[in-house]
């Protein structure tokens, strides 16, 4: 340019290696970034489970006892059937600041009756782990309330309560009445008609596991959506059980056990290696995939248990029990030192 110094501009071999170093920087940045995150999402699902316990812990200095884990009954409609109660979860909403929300429940009726639909479709935020996206929703439910005559909607909840090794379940509303004698094969806290005091952790509050993550995106059965519901004590809706490895890899349909698979009765979670528990001190901990538990087959299932969850269940001589069954139980006697999780 005449008298005046001349325009230079970016060349394209300049312009495409700066586009290249650019890149480098966001590779470079992004595992960071996604790293920051889900420990945010894992300090958000920790967040969660103290609330739970410490909710829990509320709900039993106000009541005596820890809330049923499923408060079976039976109806004048379906005399011979057992119907399931409300969950854990529901009875610890005044604890949660959710009371508005435990007063729109009949429970006068069974959790699945039209009586209950707004409640069951609404979304309890503290119950979904920020990792799990399947939980959540409403979520169109997979079989309609006892009373519907259509469809209905519900929530899924990315937590449950610990039952220990063993589960039982009335076969018959004539069993209702002998739960108290099955139920003393239970170990955990919550269980069917279950009422365990906080007296009775003989094993100790901190090395006693109240709740655990149950991440509903690992479900990969048909109709995965059928199970966790957050509103519902059924066995397979809000109760884990410590026989079963933490995030089992193969998930079959056996006939064995308790007839389900081992990813619906086991923790599990999003986070990779373990899950997040809290204990019944209100303390959360994370147990690693890793840590000593009973030996289980190539489907996950307890090797040498014989039984089901409503005849019981019978466990060969010699089975060896580990750390995590242990951790399980609320009154085995066992010592377990911290440094064995």
């Amino acid at each position: 340019m005449a008298g005046g110094r001349p325009c230079r501009g970016f060349t394209l071999i300049e312009a495409i290696v700066v586009v290249a170093v650019i890149g480098v920087l966001v590779a470079l940045l992004l595992p960071a970034v996604q790293a920051a995150r889900e420990a945010a999402r894992r300090m958000g699902c920790v967040g969660n489970l103290k609330q739970l316990a410490l909710a829990a812990a509320g709900y039993e200095h106000q009541v005596g006892c820890y809330p049923m884990g499923n408060p079976v009954r039976t109806d004048a409609r379906f005399p011979q059937a057992v119907l399931d109660g409300h969950s854990v979860f529901v009875a610890l909403l005044p604890f949660l600041e959710q009371k508005p929300l435990f007063d729109a429940f009949n429970f006068d009726r069974s959790i699945n009756y039209c009586d209950n639909a707004t409640a069951i479709a609404t979304r309890v935020a503290v119950l979904s782990c920020p990792s799990d996206h399947a939980a959540g929703g409403p979520k169109p439910a997979l079989y309609w309330l006892i009373d519907a005559v259509g469809p209905s909607m519900t929530n899924i909840s990315s937590y449950a309560g610990c039952s220990g090794m063993v589960y039982r379940y009335p076969a018959s509303a004539a069993e209702i009445a002998r739960m108290p004698l099955h139920n003393r094969q239970c170990d955990g806290v919550f269980f069917v008609d279950s009422r365990v005091r906080r007296a009775e952790i003989a094993d100790g509050a901190s090395n006693t596991l109240m709740f655990c993550e149950r991440a509903h995106a690992r479900l990969t059965i048909p109709g995965p959506d059928e199970y966790h519901w957050w509103s519902d004590g059924w066995m397979c809706d809000n109760h884990f059980l410590t026989a079963f490895p933490i995030n089992p890899t193969i998930a079959p349909d056996p006939a064995g056990y308790y007839g389900y698979t081992a990813q619906l009765w086991a923790a599990s979670s999003l986070h990779g290696g373990g899950a997040n528990f809290a204990m019944c001190d209100g303390s959360v901990r994370f147990l690693k995939d890793s840590i000593d538990t009973m030996a289980v087959d190539g489907n996950g299932i307890p090797v040498g248990v014989a039984g089901n969850v409503e005849v019981g269940v019978t466990f060969a001589p010699g089975t060896r029990f580990g750390v995590y069954q242990h951790l399980g139980s609320r009154a085995g006697g066992e010592v377990v030192g911290a440094d064995a999780y």
